[in-house]
């Protein structure tokens, strides 16, 4: 799938019964931010807040987040997922009037499927209400709203899923190493298909091994693909050499690029036993 960051041109808006109030007297405190936004630390300190230290003393509070973003004809054909790298608070989304999604876990995050609830070639409305009044409800400052990444992830005819590619090294030696690369593939074009996976290890800007695949899918099917990878004269990962591969999996069809996913990896195995303890390629560390 491809990616896109969706963190700029969101307004915020504090919405508990006070600030109600004021927006109904027309004293309305709606700011545009970017995100990541941290709500809490905007907030006026309590000494007598529920929290108390635990949470600096900041009383937390119920909020609001809404974007308006332009949906194109071509999404029709595709998949079209919203990650939330995460939000603090019962978060509750909502498209184009519409709950999508809800969230109770603040440190979790969650991907929320906006296709049933789009409209294409117009303008579409997403609204995320954050509830983090309920104090106290952790042992540390948690921050508020919409504290991390939000990202905007479409797919289209036959691609790589978001999270699931999968790079292992098998072995590893001074003269050649094994990686396998496990990779989901899904099937949106609604009929049966023939595919040609390719993957690739790029190191230092240059290509050092590849594998082809064919795969051959039955209609809305999802099919895995596994393949072990053999790499000459690999470049160990370690503490001291921290050397990094891209893996990088090209989808065809029909001879038509439809989707590219890479990843950054090292090639190491790690083993732990009571005489060498912790080794990492061999070496204990």
């Amino acid at each position: 799938m491809q990616c896109q960051k969706f963190n700029e041109g969101w307004i915020f808006e504090k919405t508990d019964s006070d600030d109600r109030l004021k927006a109904f007297y027309g004293e309305k405190k709606a700011v545009s931010v970017t995100l990541p936004h941290d709500a809490m630390i905007r907030e006026k300190r309590e000494k007598d807040c529920p929290a108390g230290a635990q949470s600096g003393f900041y009383p937390g509070g119920v909020y609001s987040y809404e974007k308006s973003f332009f949906v194109p004809e071509e999404w029709k054909t595709q998949d079209v997922i919203l990650e939330f790298e995460g939000i603090y608070g019962t978060a509750k989304v909502w498209i184009n009037g519409a709950l999508a999604g809800v969230n109770r876990n603040g440190y979790m995050g969650f991907l929320v499927d906006l296709k049933p609830w789009i409209s294409y070639e117009k303008e579409n409305i997403i609204k995320i209400d954050v509830d983090n009044s309920k104090q106290p409800n952790s042992r540390w400052y948690s921050g508020s709203g919409i504290y991390r990444d939000v990202n905007l992830w479409t797919g289209r005819e036959v691609y790589v899923p978001h999270d699931k590619l999968r790079i292992t090294t098998v072995s590893v030696q001074d003269e050649i190493a094994v990686v396998e690369v496990w990779a989901e593939l899904r099937n949106i074009t609604g009929q049966g298909l023939e595919a040609e996976v390719l993957v690739e290890f790029i190191c230092g800007g240059e290509k050092v091994a590849s594998e082809k695949q064919r795969v051959v899918f039955y209609s809305g099917q999802t099919e895995d693909v596994r393949m072990q990878i053999p790499v000459q004269k690999p470049e160990k990962w370690s503490p001291d050499y921290p050397a990094l591969y891209e893996c990088r999996v090209e989808i065809r069809k029909d001879q038509k690029v439809c989707d590219v996913t890479s990843e950054t990896f090292g090639i190491r195995m790690l083993s732990l036993d009571p005489v060498r303890g912790f080794q990492i390629n061999g070496n204990t560390v």
